[in-house]
Protein backbone atom coordinates (compact mmCIF):
# COMPACT_ATOMS: atom_id res chain seq x y z
CA UNK A 1 0.00 0.00 0.00
CA UNK A 2 1.31 3.48 -0.84
CA UNK A 3 1.53 5.45 2.41
CA UNK A 4 0.90 9.13 3.02
CA UNK A 5 3.31 10.27 5.76
CA UNK A 6 3.23 13.35 8.00
CA UNK A 7 6.55 14.46 9.55
CA UNK A 8 6.08 16.59 12.70
CA UNK A 9 9.09 18.38 14.22
CA UNK A 10 9.78 21.99 15.17
CA UNK A 11 13.20 21.84 13.50
CA UNK A 12 13.20 22.36 9.74
CA UNK A 13 16.61 20.64 9.56
CA UNK A 14 15.35 17.55 11.39
CA UNK A 15 12.27 17.35 9.16
CA UNK A 16 14.47 17.45 6.06
CA UNK A 17 16.74 14.77 7.53
CA UNK A 18 13.76 12.49 8.28
CA UNK A 19 12.29 13.00 4.81
CA UNK A 20 15.65 12.23 3.19
CA UNK A 21 15.95 9.05 5.29
CA UNK A 22 12.45 8.00 4.21
CA UNK A 23 13.43 8.40 0.56
CA UNK A 24 16.65 6.44 1.07
CA UNK A 25 14.58 3.63 2.62
CA UNK A 26 12.76 3.27 -0.74
CA UNK A 27 9.38 2.88 0.93
CA UNK A 28 6.10 2.97 -1.05
CA UNK A 29 5.24 6.56 -0.06
CA UNK A 30 2.72 8.48 -2.13
CA UNK A 31 2.93 11.82 -0.28
CA UNK A 32 4.93 13.49 2.51
CA UNK A 33 3.44 16.32 4.58
CA UNK A 34 5.21 18.52 7.14
CA UNK A 35 4.21 20.29 10.37
CA UNK A 36 6.23 22.25 12.94
CA UNK A 37 4.11 21.27 15.97
CA UNK A 38 1.13 19.19 17.05
CA UNK A 39 -1.43 21.89 16.30
CA UNK A 40 -0.16 22.27 12.71
CA UNK A 41 -0.19 18.48 12.38
CA UNK A 42 -3.87 18.27 13.37
CA UNK A 43 -4.65 20.99 10.84
CA UNK A 44 -2.82 19.03 8.13
CA UNK A 45 -4.74 15.86 8.98
CA UNK A 46 -8.01 17.76 8.79
CA UNK A 47 -7.24 18.69 5.18
CA UNK A 48 -5.18 15.76 3.84
CA UNK A 49 -5.19 11.97 3.93
CA UNK A 50 -2.48 10.69 6.30
CA UNK A 51 -1.64 7.05 7.06
CA UNK A 52 1.43 7.43 9.32
CA UNK A 53 2.65 10.28 11.55
CA UNK A 54 6.34 10.55 12.48
CA UNK A 55 6.39 12.96 15.43
CA UNK A 56 8.76 14.51 17.94
CA UNK A 57 7.69 14.89 21.59
CA UNK A 58 8.96 18.31 22.69
CA UNK A 59 7.56 21.04 20.42
CA UNK A 60 6.16 24.55 20.98
CA UNK A 61 2.41 25.37 20.77
CA UNK A 62 1.44 21.69 21.06
CA UNK A 63 3.82 18.86 21.93
CA UNK A 64 3.72 15.29 20.73
CA UNK A 65 1.99 13.86 23.81
CA UNK A 66 -0.94 16.30 23.56
CA UNK A 67 -1.20 15.72 19.81
CA UNK A 68 -1.31 11.93 20.21
CA UNK A 69 -3.87 12.17 23.02
CA UNK A 70 -6.04 14.41 20.82
CA UNK A 71 -5.76 11.96 17.94
CA UNK A 72 -6.69 8.99 20.11
CA UNK A 73 -9.80 10.84 21.29
CA UNK A 74 -10.86 11.63 17.73
CA UNK A 75 -13.18 9.31 15.80
CA UNK A 76 -11.53 10.27 12.51
CA UNK A 77 -7.86 10.22 13.61
CA UNK A 78 -7.72 7.41 16.17
CA UNK A 79 -6.80 4.86 13.47
CA UNK A 80 -3.75 6.83 12.22
CA UNK A 81 -0.48 5.14 13.16
CA UNK A 82 1.98 7.30 15.13
CA UNK A 83 5.72 6.62 15.28
CA UNK A 84 7.50 8.80 17.84
CA UNK A 85 10.91 10.03 16.72
CA UNK A 86 12.81 11.61 19.61
CA UNK A 87 16.14 11.93 21.39
CA UNK A 88 14.43 11.01 24.66
CA UNK A 89 14.86 7.42 25.74
CA UNK A 90 13.70 7.26 29.36
CA UNK A 91 11.83 4.02 30.03
CA UNK A 92 9.04 5.86 31.85
CA UNK A 93 8.46 8.14 28.84
CA UNK A 94 8.39 5.19 26.42
CA UNK A 95 5.80 3.44 28.63
CA UNK A 96 3.72 6.63 28.69
CA UNK A 97 3.78 6.75 24.89
CA UNK A 98 2.86 3.07 24.64
CA UNK A 99 -0.19 3.70 26.84
CA UNK A 100 -1.26 6.31 24.28
CA UNK A 101 -1.16 3.62 21.61
CA UNK A 102 1.86 4.60 19.53
CA UNK A 103 2.90 2.15 16.80
CA UNK A 104 6.64 2.41 17.51
CA UNK A 105 9.42 4.51 19.05
CA UNK A 106 12.60 5.54 17.21
CA UNK A 107 15.63 7.35 18.63
CA UNK A 108 17.16 10.17 16.59
CA UNK A 109 19.04 9.73 14.36
CA UNK A 110 17.78 6.57 12.70
CA UNK A 111 18.86 4.70 9.60
CA UNK A 112 16.85 3.95 6.43
CA UNK A 113 16.89 0.28 7.44
CA UNK A 114 15.35 1.08 10.85
CA UNK A 115 12.49 3.14 9.47
CA UNK A 116 11.85 0.57 6.73
CA UNK A 117 11.61 -2.15 9.39
CA UNK A 118 9.27 -0.09 11.62
CA UNK A 119 6.86 1.00 8.88
CA UNK A 120 6.97 -2.47 7.31
CA UNK A 121 5.53 -3.93 10.55
CA UNK A 122 2.49 -1.65 10.63
CA UNK A 123 -0.84 -3.46 10.21
CA UNK A 124 -2.38 -3.00 6.80
CA UNK A 125 -5.44 -3.85 4.81
CA UNK A 126 -5.94 -7.51 3.88
CA UNK A 127 -3.97 -8.32 0.75
CA UNK A 128 -6.59 -10.61 -0.81
CA UNK A 129 -8.70 -7.72 -2.09
CA UNK A 130 -11.64 -8.60 0.17
CA UNK A 131 -12.06 -5.03 1.45
CA UNK A 132 -11.69 -3.52 -2.02
CA UNK A 133 -14.49 -5.73 -3.31
CA UNK A 134 -16.60 -4.90 -0.27
CA UNK A 135 -16.15 -1.15 -0.78
CA UNK A 136 -17.19 -1.64 -4.39
CA UNK A 137 -20.35 -3.57 -3.50
CA UNK A 138 -21.42 -1.43 -0.56
CA UNK A 139 -20.83 1.91 -2.28
CA UNK A 140 -22.81 0.88 -5.32
CA UNK A 141 -25.65 -0.19 -3.04
CA UNK A 142 -25.65 3.21 -1.32
CA UNK A 143 -25.45 5.11 -4.60
CA UNK A 144 -28.39 3.17 -5.97
CA UNK A 145 -30.40 4.16 -2.90
CA UNK A 146 -29.23 7.75 -2.70
CA UNK A 147 -26.95 9.38 -5.23
CA UNK A 148 -28.30 7.87 -8.44
CA UNK A 149 -31.81 8.83 -7.46
CA UNK A 150 -30.96 12.49 -7.05
CA UNK A 151 -28.24 13.09 -9.67
CA UNK A 152 -28.98 14.55 -13.09
CA UNK A 153 -26.92 13.43 -16.12
CA UNK A 154 -23.75 15.36 -16.84
CA UNK A 155 -23.83 17.37 -20.05
CA UNK A 156 -21.98 15.76 -22.94
CA UNK A 157 -18.40 16.94 -23.40
CA UNK A 158 -17.81 18.03 -19.80
CA UNK A 159 -14.50 17.16 -18.14
CA UNK A 160 -14.03 14.15 -15.84
CA UNK A 161 -13.98 16.40 -12.76
CA UNK A 162 -15.89 19.63 -13.15
CA UNK A 163 -14.81 22.43 -10.82
CA UNK A 164 -14.00 21.96 -7.14
CA UNK A 165 -14.28 18.68 -5.28
CA UNK A 166 -15.33 17.75 -1.77
CA UNK A 167 -13.78 15.07 0.44
CA UNK A 168 -15.90 13.49 3.17
CA UNK A 169 -14.49 11.28 5.93
CA UNK A 170 -16.25 9.19 8.56
CA UNK A 171 -14.48 7.26 11.29
CA UNK A 172 -15.46 3.82 12.59
CA UNK A 173 -14.62 2.49 16.05
CA UNK A 174 -15.59 -0.77 17.69
CA UNK A 175 -15.74 -4.06 15.81
CA UNK A 176 -14.10 -2.16 12.96
CA UNK A 177 -11.55 0.63 13.40
CA UNK A 178 -10.85 2.70 10.34
CA UNK A 179 -11.98 5.54 8.15
CA UNK A 180 -14.24 5.86 5.12
CA UNK A 181 -13.44 8.52 2.52
CA UNK A 182 -15.80 9.70 -0.21
CA UNK A 183 -14.66 12.25 -2.82
CA UNK A 184 -16.98 13.87 -5.34
CA UNK A 185 -17.18 17.00 -7.51
CA UNK A 186 -18.85 19.90 -5.73
CA UNK A 187 -21.38 20.20 -8.56
CA UNK A 188 -22.45 16.56 -8.18
CA UNK A 189 -23.17 17.12 -4.48
CA UNK A 190 -24.95 20.37 -5.30
CA UNK A 191 -27.06 18.61 -7.92
CA UNK A 192 -28.11 15.97 -5.42
CA UNK A 193 -28.89 18.62 -2.79
CA UNK A 194 -31.03 20.58 -5.28
CA UNK A 195 -33.07 17.51 -6.18
CA UNK A 196 -33.50 16.46 -2.55
CA UNK A 197 -34.73 19.93 -1.59
CA UNK A 198 -36.83 20.29 -4.71
CA UNK A 199 -35.32 23.69 -5.43
CA UNK A 200 -32.12 25.31 -6.65
CA UNK A 201 -29.49 26.38 -4.10
CA UNK A 202 -27.39 29.44 -4.84
CA UNK A 203 -24.70 31.60 -3.32
CA UNK A 204 -23.04 30.57 -0.07
CA UNK A 205 -25.71 27.91 0.45
CA UNK A 206 -24.24 25.79 -2.38
CA UNK A 207 -21.22 24.52 -0.44
CA UNK A 208 -23.21 24.09 2.79
CA UNK A 209 -25.91 21.95 1.15
CA UNK A 210 -23.39 20.05 -0.97
CA UNK A 211 -21.31 19.30 2.13
CA UNK A 212 -24.35 18.01 4.02
CA UNK A 213 -25.22 15.76 1.08
CA UNK A 214 -21.75 14.23 0.80
CA UNK A 215 -21.71 13.72 4.58
CA UNK A 216 -24.93 11.71 4.35
CA UNK A 217 -23.45 9.52 1.60
CA UNK A 218 -20.24 8.96 3.60
CA UNK A 219 -22.16 7.96 6.73
CA UNK A 220 -24.38 5.59 4.78
CA UNK A 221 -21.38 3.87 3.17
CA UNK A 222 -19.64 3.61 6.57
CA UNK A 223 -22.72 2.14 8.20
CA UNK A 224 -23.10 -0.47 5.49
CA UNK A 225 -19.38 -1.36 5.66
CA UNK A 226 -19.47 -1.81 9.43
CA UNK A 227 -22.48 -4.12 9.13
CA UNK A 228 -21.05 -6.15 6.25
CA UNK A 229 -17.62 -6.65 7.83
CA UNK A 230 -18.87 -7.84 11.20
CA UNK A 231 -22.58 -7.61 11.88
CA UNK A 232 -22.22 -9.36 15.25
CA UNK A 233 -20.61 -6.32 16.89
CA UNK A 234 -21.68 -2.71 17.24
CA UNK A 235 -19.43 -0.15 15.59
CA UNK A 236 -19.95 3.52 16.34
CA UNK A 237 -19.69 6.11 13.56
CA UNK A 238 -18.32 9.60 14.02
CA UNK A 239 -20.01 12.63 12.43
CA UNK A 240 -18.57 13.06 8.93
CA UNK A 241 -15.96 15.73 8.28
CA UNK A 242 -16.26 17.27 4.80
CA UNK A 243 -13.59 19.57 3.39
CA UNK A 244 -12.66 21.06 0.03
CA UNK A 245 -10.71 18.52 -1.99
CA UNK A 246 -7.71 19.63 -4.03
CA UNK A 247 -6.61 17.96 -7.25
CA UNK A 248 -3.67 16.42 -5.35
CA UNK A 249 -6.00 14.95 -2.71
CA UNK A 250 -8.21 13.53 -5.44
CA UNK A 251 -5.24 11.93 -7.24
CA UNK A 252 -3.87 10.55 -3.97
CA UNK A 253 -7.16 8.94 -3.05
CA UNK A 254 -7.65 7.65 -6.59
CA UNK A 255 -4.36 5.69 -6.43
CA UNK A 256 -4.69 4.38 -2.87
CA UNK A 257 -5.39 0.74 -2.05
CA UNK A 258 -9.01 0.14 -1.23
CA UNK A 259 -10.25 2.94 -3.48
CA UNK A 260 -12.81 2.39 -6.20
CA UNK A 261 -14.04 4.87 -8.81
CA UNK A 262 -17.67 5.18 -9.84
CA UNK A 263 -19.59 7.06 -12.49
CA UNK A 264 -22.76 8.60 -11.11
CA UNK A 265 -24.78 9.65 -14.13
CA UNK A 266 -21.54 10.71 -15.79
CA UNK A 267 -20.01 12.29 -12.68
CA UNK A 268 -16.90 10.70 -11.11
CA UNK A 269 -16.95 9.66 -7.45
CA UNK A 270 -14.26 7.94 -5.34
CA UNK A 271 -14.81 5.73 -2.30
CA UNK A 272 -12.09 4.37 -0.02
CA UNK A 273 -11.91 2.42 3.21
CA UNK A 274 -8.68 2.08 5.23
CA UNK A 275 -8.33 0.18 8.51
CA UNK A 276 -5.68 -0.60 11.06
CA UNK A 277 -7.55 -3.59 12.43
CA UNK A 278 -10.65 -5.53 11.54
CA UNK A 279 -12.21 -6.82 14.75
Amino acid sequence: MNMSVLVVDDSDIIRRMIIKTLRLAELPISAVHEAANGREALDVMAESLVDVVLADINMPVMGGLEMIATMRGSETLSHVAVVVVSTEGAESRVHELERLGIAAYLRKPFTPEQIRDVLGRLPDLPSDGKVVRLVDTVTLDVLEQFALVFASPLESGAGPVAGECLLGRTGLRGAVTGIVSIAAPLELCREMACNILGADVIGDDIVLRATDTLGEVANMVAGHLATEIDSREHTSLSPPIVTRCSADDWDLLDTAMGTVRFDVEGWPLLASFSARNLG
